[in-house]
């Protein structure tokens, strides 16, 4: 399993070299933010927090 700073390293370089091939301006990357939901997967959430980890809703 990878650790976290191994993760972002290949999120960032896929999402650069997809951004490169369909983008005019090559080095700007869209962020999305929202305070009110994430989208992990289960093995995602494992390595940012830790094994076994579950994620719990605030509110319904």
């Amino acid at each position: 399993m990878e650790n976290r700073e191994e993760l972002i390293q290949k999120v960032t370089a896929l999402v650069l070299d997809n951004w490169k091939r369909l983008s005019t301006q090559p080095y700007q990357v869209p962020v999305g933010i929202s305070a009110r939901h994430v989208h992990l997967s289960k093995e995602h959430v494992e390595i940012l927090f830790g094994a076994g980890y579950r994620l719990t809703p605030m509110k319904h």
